[in-house]
C-alpha cells in the first residue's frame, strides 16, 4: 500500500512537522500531510513565502516522497496557489535529494551560503532549485492552456 495525502488540517500538519523534525515554527501558507495506509501522519509539505507567483516548498518526512505525492503537490501549486514558480532549498551535502529534484524537472538556480547555519562552510550552504509553471503543470499532468 502507498502513502496518501491529508488536506484541510494545515495547523495540525504544520505543528507536527515542526515538532517531529525539531524545526523552529514559522508562518506557512498551505500544509499538506503525508499519511501512511493506517492514516498516521508521517510527513508534511509546507508551501511558505507565497507572494502570489512564487512559493517556497519545504518537505518533511524521510522516505515518504513518491512521484504521486510530487504530482499532487504540483496540482496544489497550480490549482490552489496559481504558482508561476516553486522554489526548494536543500543542503548542498544532500546529493540524493538533489538528484531526485532534477529528475522531477527542477533546475539549479544557485547556492545560498550560510542558509542552514551561521558559519560560512559547505555544511551550511543551501542549493536553490526552481521549477517554472510549464514544468509544474507537466508534473501535475495538467493542460496549462486550460488552467491559464
Amino acid at each position: 500500500m502507498s502513502n496518501g495525502v491529508l488536506f484541510g488540517h494545515d495547523a495540525a500538519v504544520g505543528a507536527w512537522a515542526f515538532q517531529a523534525h525539531n524545526k523552529v515554527p514559522h508562518k506557512f501558507d498551505r500544509a499538506i500531510g503525508i499519511v501512511d495506509p493506517q492514516g498516521q501522519l508521517i510527513g508534511a509539505a509546507l508551501f511558505h513565502s507565497w507572494n502570489g507567483c512564487n512559493a517556497t516548498l519545504s518537505y518533511y518526512g524521510k522516505k515518504t516522497a513518491s512521484l504521486g505525492i510530487a504530482r499532487t503537490l504540483a496540482k496544489v501549486g497550480i490549482l490552489d496557489l496559481d504558482l508561476g514558480r516553486v522554489t526548494v532549498v536543500v543542503p548542498k551535502k544532500s546529493k540524493r535529494l538533489a538528484r531526485g529534484l532534477l529528475k522531477l524537472g527542477f533546475k539549479v538556480e544557485g547556492v545560498q551560503r550560510c542558509y542552514f547555519g551561521h558559519r560560512d562552510c559547505p555544511r551550511n550552504t543551501g542549493v536553490r532549485f526552481v521549477m517554472f509553471r510549464e514544468q509544474i503543470a507537466k508534473l501535475a499532468e495538467l493542460d496549462i492552456q486550460k488552467v491559464a
